[in-house]
């Protein structure tokens, strides 16, 4: 991920790409986590949560700021 495309990432809050939705939330550390999900998972119950063992289709953490 370049730089530019994680500051526009978190100036917009949510961003779409031809394959993924990228959100930001802000962090316990007072910087930004940046989550990803599949645009083929969005409105399914994958969206509920985080990638794990049980959502292996859940949001992806794909970059943190301090």
């Amino acid at each position: 991920m370049t730089k530019t495309f994680m500051e526009k990432i978190i100036n917009e809050g949510t961003v779409d790409t031809q394959n993924y939705r990228y959100h930001c939330i802000e962090n316990n550390n007072g910087g930004y986590t940046i989550k990803r999900i599949a645009k083929n998972m969005l409105d399914t119950t994958a969206t509920c949560s985080d990638k794990s063992g049980t959502n292996p289709d859940g949001w992806e953490i794909v970059a943190e700021t301090k």
